[in-house]
Parts: C-alpha cells; structure tokens; sequence
C-alpha cells in the first residue's frame, strides 16, 4: 500500500477516494494523500504552465527579434541606395533642391555626402 501511493505518479484522486471508501479505517490519511496529490498535481501543472509560457514566450520573442532586423536591414539597404544615388546625381553636377525631390533625402542628408 505505501509502495502504491509513493512509488506510483499514476495513483489518482478517484483511486483513492474508492479506496478510502472501502477502507474506512484508513479514510482520513487516504483522503490526506488524495489533497497532497491534488496539491502536488496542481504545483506540477502550474511550473508546466509557467516554462511552456516562457518557452512561448522566448519563440515570440526570436520571431519578433528577426522581423524587426529584417525591416530595419530593408530599410538601412534603401537608405544606401538612395544616399549612392544622391552621390551620382552630385557628380553629375545636379542641385540640391532636385536630388531632394527624387531622392525624398533630407537637406540635411546631401549635406553630409556632398563634403
């Protein structure tokens, strides 16, 4: 009976409710080993519950992690493209204002490669 109750993690509640039921001289530490169980059961599912969540957790955060980097590497490539273009249009001798307006590049930003 001790070798049931502590050497099984397949012994449940029901179990022993029916043996309590038929040993009623032993109902109260069965039903005591029942709640343990219970409470044990509970801890478990709980601590489950809480590394699938982190596990999930981390997964969401690795995809989101690669989404944005793939974004931002986009958007740094566009940058580059724009900036190289501004470059040749300086070369070839053409204003600010108009780089700016088929570039959509800043002021700003033409000043910095222009030097």
């Amino acid at each position: 009976f001790h070798y049931l109750l502590n050497g099984s993690e397949h012994v449940t509640v029901r179990f022993l409710q029916t043996l309590a039921e038929r040993l009623p001289q032993h109902e109260g530490n069965i039903m005591t080993l029942a709640e343990q169980l219970k409470q044990e059961g509970e801890v478990k599912g709980f601590e489950r519950g809480i590394a699938q969540g982190m596990e999930r957790g981390k997964l969401e955060g690795r995809m989101e992690g690669r989404m944005e980097g793939r974004a931002e590497g986009r958007l740094e490539g566009q940058l580059e493209g724009k900036l190289e273009t501004a470059r040749n249009m300086l070369a070839e001798g053409m204003g600010l204002q108009t780089i700016m307006k088929i570039t959509g590049l800043s002021e700003e930003q033409l000043k910095k490669i222009s030097h």
